[in-house]
């Protein structure tokens, strides 16, 4: 009796993190504040009183968490992933206190419910969890075609938007986040989430519908990451016949709308293509920049002393800055290792969930290449889902219907 409340009570607060990552920054749209330097400087720098409540009421959730876990679980089967996020937990956080530094302590405390969950009554329900990415995915959905619909009508801009450029792609649409790049990449899981499903009308609606926000994200970090998660994601699951349909029935459709389109209008969509790489060359250049590791100093990468209040575009230097080489290395024998499990349970998962695990699965590796070229380790609602995923990939699965 007291386990069954202990799990009613973990997956309640498993679902609280879920639903302050995926909901929090609604605000940032509607009061326009994000950052003073993005659209056409509308937007304001976001006020303290706005952007700290998120990290009380997490940390609020996170006291309820260890309280019902009673601490930290480290069964034999999640030690590989669980082992080396307490290292880095510990290293980042001592840093992280000693100087001070946000930055680093958000990043620390994102990992923080890998470590609880799965635990005693930790094992989120995945449809607790479904029921809550299907009601974000309606929620931004709806808030975008909102955004769309104010700009065309009245002039009103999201975030990284600048119409005085006058290109389409100079209106960069973040949904519910307000946010292109990050969004980009929450959007990679349910690209994974919806093509995985049974092949519903209702399905490949939502899929054509997700494409289309990633599209008007203009993200090019965001449509490197989806080739590149698809290409990673087909060699895992090369056995799974189901996966290789859904492949060749997505890749029959693109032949059917690209052959037409080619024909008809292949100049003008070569011309926009053109001038959309154009437009992403000078952000290109600053990204490629961020990839000069001359100005990391011997003991930063030695993780003795890390690097504070410094912006680097590159997610995997920035981990460097963070916790030198050691902090890279755990970060990424964490990672590597929940996909591999995450991978080898899914055979063995209830096939009515399994569209939420390769989604999952998605998002991991999706969330490693965009590391290349983003720092998304601070962010709230970028991290925050990578913790989520990572602990849905590694958890025990049920057995299959007989």
């Amino acid at each position: 009796m007291e386990l069954e409340k202990r799990e009613k009570r973990g997956n309640l607060y498993f679902a609280l993190i879920l639903i302050l990552f995926l909901f929090y920054y609604t605000y940032r749209y509607i009061l326009q504040y994000n950052d003073a330097s993005s659209s056409a400087f509308v937007y304001d720098y976001t006020p303290e009183w706005i952007k700290w409540p998120k990290y009380i009421l997490y940390m609020i959730i996170l006291a309820l968490m260890a309280w019902n876990e009673r601490g930290i679980h480290l069964e034999k089967q999640y030690r590989p992933v669980k082992i080396p996020v307490l290292i880095l937990i510990l290293q980042c956080g001592i840093c992280g206190v000693l100087i001070r530094d946000q930055q680093i302590l958000t990043f620390t405390l994102m990992l923080i419910p890998v470590l609880l969950y799965p635990g005693i009554g930790g094992t989120p329900r995945e449809e607790t969890v479904e029921k809550i990415l299907n009601v974000f995915w309606i929620y931004t959905t709806v808030y975008e075609i909102i955004q769309v619909v104010l700009f065309y009508t009245t002039g009103r801009v999201p975030a990284l938007a600048f119409p005085h450029f006058g290109t389409i792609t100079a209106i960069r649409y973040g949904g519910a986040l307000d946010d292109p790049n990050g969004y980009a990449m929450i959007l990679v899981f349910y690209v994974f989430y919806f093509l995985t499903q049974k092949g519903s009308v209702r399905s490949y609606v939502c899929l054509v519908i997700t494409l289309a926000m990633l599209v008007f994200t203009w993200s090019g970090t965001g449509y490197l990451v989806l080739l590149a998660t698809a290409i990673v994601f087909l060699l895992l699951r090369i056995r799974d016949r189901e996966v290789l349909k859904k492949y060749g029935i997505v890749a029959l459709a693109v032949l059917i709308i690209a052959i037409p389109v080619a024909l008809i209008a292949g100049k003008q969509v070569w011309n926009f293509i053109v001038s959309f790489i154009g437009d992403k060359s000078y952000s290109t250049n600053l990204h490629m920049k961020s990839w000069d590791v001359s100005g990391i100093q011997l003991s930063t990468w030695l993780g003795v002393h890390p690097a504070r209040d410094t912006f680097r575009e590159v997610g995997f230097l920035r981990l460097v800055e963070i916790g030198g080489v050691w902090a890279l290395l755990l970060f990424l024998f964490a990672s590597i290792a929940g996909i591999i499990k995450g991978n080898k349970e899914l055979s063995d998962r209830l096939e009515a969930s399994r569209p939420l695990y390769y989604g999952s699965l998605a998002y991991l590796i999706g969330f490693l290449f965009s590391m290349l070229n983003l720092p998304h380790l601070t962010n709230f609602s970028v991290m925050g889902p990578f913790s989520v995923f990572l602990i849905l990939s590694i958890s025990q699965a049920k057995k299959k219907e007989s």
